[in-house]
C-alpha cells in the first residue's frame, strides 16, 4: 500500500509517520511543491495539507485522481472551512490537526480499513508485522487452541484471534463457516459433496453437520451471483 504525505510542517509529518509506523506501508513524504510535482508515484492514500505554499492541497488533490481515481485522498488541515470545495477537488475525508494521536490514529485506521474493504484485501498481523493480503488467496481457514491458521495459495499465517474477530475484520460474504474449526473460501473450492469440501489446494476440509445447511445454502447463493448455476 502506498501512503503519501503531502505537508511543509515537520511537527504534523513526524505526528502521522508516528501513527502510520505500525503499518506494513510504502511511505512517501513531500514537502514541497517541487517534491510533488516531481513524483509520479501512484498512491492508494494521501494525506494532504491544504495551505502547502506552491501547490495547495486543492490542487495536489486533482493531480492524484488524475494518477488514480481509486486514490483515498485525506485533508490534513487547521480548518474545516474547505469541506464544500475540497469535495469538488476529490478529497474525500477531512482530519483536523488539532486531533490528538489517539484520534489521529482512529481515523487513520477507519481509511486504511476502508482501503482494504474496496480492494478485497485485508491486513493480518503476525508476529508484530503487518501484511496485507488479497481475499482471494485465502483458501481456508483453520482454528488451533487459541488461534487461527490461515491457508492461502502459497503460505500459511498463524494469527492469534478467532474467527469471531476475524470475521469483523474480513467483511467478506464468501469466506463461511463449514466447521467448528474450519472456514472456507467459497472462489476457491475444487469439488464439494456433503461432508466434505476438496479446495484448489488439493487439502480436504470437513463440512460439520450443525453447519452444512448454512453452508449450502450460502454455496448456491454464492454460485447464482458468479452465474455458476
Amino acid at each position: 500500500m502506498n501512503v503519501l504525505i503531502y505537508e511543509d510542517e515537520n511537527i504534523y509529518i513526524d505526528k502521522l509517520r508516528i501513527v502510520l509506523s505500525k503499518y506494513n506501508v510504502s511511505l512517501t513524504v513531500c514537502s514541497t511543491a517541487d517534491d510533488f510535482l516531481n513524483c509520479s508515484q501512484v498512491f492508494d492514500i494521501a494525506l494532504v495539507d491544504i495551505e502547502v505554499e506552491g501547490l495547495d492541497g486543492l490542487n495536489a488533490t486533482r493531480i492524484l485522481k488524475t494518477r488514480s481515481k481509486n486514490c483515498i485522498v485525506v485533508a490534513y488541515t487547521h480548518y474545516d472551512g474547505y469541506a464544500v470545495n475540497g469535495y469538488k477537488y476529490g478529497i474525500d475525508r477531512y482530519i483536523l490537526k488539532t486531533a490528538t494521536i489517539e484520534e489521529l490514529s482512529n481515523e487513520i485506521e477507519i481509511i486504511i480499513n476502508e482501503y482494504f474493504k474496496n480492494n478485497n484485501k485485508v491486513q493480518i498481523v503476525n508476529n508484530g508485522i503487518h501484511y496485507n493480503i488479497l481475499l482471494n488467496d485465502i483458501v481456508y481457514i483453520e482454528s488451533c487452541h487459541n488461534s487461527l491458521c490461515i491457508h492461502l495459495l502459497d503460505k500459511d499465517f498463524t494469527i492469534r484471534s478467532t474467527f469471531s474477530d476475524l470475521f469483523d475484520t474480513l467483511d467478506c460474504d464468501y469466506i463461511v463457516r463449514v466447521h467448528k474449526g474450519f472456514a472456507i473460501n467459497l472462489k476457491n473450492i475444487f469439488s464439494v459433496s456433503k461432508t466434505q469440501a476438496v479446495m484448489i489446494n488439493k487439502e480436504v476440509v470437513p463440512i460439520g453437520k450443525s453447519y452444512r445447511e448454512d453452508f449450502e445454502n450460502q454455496y448456491f447463493k454464492y454460485s447464482v451471483k458468479e452465474g455458476m448455476l
